[in-house]
C-alpha cells in the first residue's frame, strides 16, 4: 500500500512540474512572438530588475534559451550569455560575442538612427558580460570572428526591427539596401576583428 502511494506521489508531481514547464515554455513563446523583449528580460533574469529569482524555472528556461541561440534573437542571447556564466564561462563569452555582432550587424539595417539603442539598455543590464570580454578577450575575439563569419551564411534570421524599431515605425531599410549595408558592417567589422586577433589584443 506504501509503495501504492510513493507512486502515485510520484506521477502526480511528474504532472505538476510537466504542466508547470508547458506553461512556462508557452509564456515564453508568447512573449517572443510578440517581440516584447522587455518582458522577457524581466522574466528571464528577475534579480536584475530586483525581482526575486525562481530556481524551479532555471531548467525550463535555459532550455528554451538554448534552442533559441541558433536563431539568432539578440536579447536573449545576451540573457543566455549571462545564464551561462555559473556553468562555463568560456560558453558564455562566446554567445555574448555573437550577442554583440548580432545587435551591431543588426543596427546597420535600421533607416535612422535610433534615440534609444537596445545594445546599450542591454550592455548596462548585464555588466557581467563585458567585464568577461576583458578578462578572456581572446576568447571573445574568436566568438566575434566566428559571429561574423557565419552571419554571412545565415538563410534566416530575426528582423531587426527589435534595436530600430520607435514607437509603430519599423524604422528599417528597404530589403536591398538592408542587405548591402550590413554586407558592408559586416566586412568592416571582420577587418578590424582580424586585425585584433592577430596583434592578439581586444583593443
Amino acid at each position: 500500500m506504501k509503495l501504492f502511494f510513493k507512486t502515485i506521489g510520484i506521477l502526480l508531481l511528474t504532472s505538476i512540474f510537466s504542466y508547470a514547464n508547458d506553461t512556462r515554455i508557452g509564456e515564453l513563446d508568447a512573449l517572443l512572438s510578440e517581440q516584447k523583449y522587455d518582458q522577457l528580460l524581466i522574466t528571464l533574469a528577475p534579480e536584475k530588475f530586483h525581482k526575486f529569482p525562481s530556481f524551479f524555472n532555471r531548467s525550463t528556461d535555459m532550455k528554451w534559451l538554448h534552442e533559441k541561440e541558433k536563431l539568432g534573437y539578440v536579447p536573449l542571447l545576451y540573457i543566455l550569455a549571462y545564464r551561462s556564466i555559473d556553468d562555463n564561462k568560456e560558453d558564455a563569452v562566446k554567445i555574448y560575442a555573437k550577442a554583440r555582432t548580432y545587435a551591431f550587424l543588426d543596427a546597420s539595417e535600421c533607416a535612422t538612427p535610433t534615440r534609444i539603442p537596445w545594445n546599450l539598455i542591454l550592455e548596462q543590464s548585464f555588466p557581467e558580460l563585458y567585464k568577461m570580454r576583458k578578462e578572456l578577450p581572446l576568447i571573445y575575439l574568436q566568438g566575434a570572428d566566428d559571429a561574423l563569419k557565419g552571419d554571412e551564411n545565415r538563410t534566416t534570421r530575426p528582423s531587426a526591427s527589435w534595436y530600430c524599431k520607435y514607437s509603430t515605425n519599423e524604422n528599417l531599410l528597404l530589403p536591398e539596401q538592408a542587405t548591402s549595408a550590413r554586407k558592408a558592417r559586416r566586412v568592416k567589422m571582420l577587418e578590424d576583428n582580424t586585425r585584433k586577433l592577430t596583434i592578439g589584443k581586444d583593443e
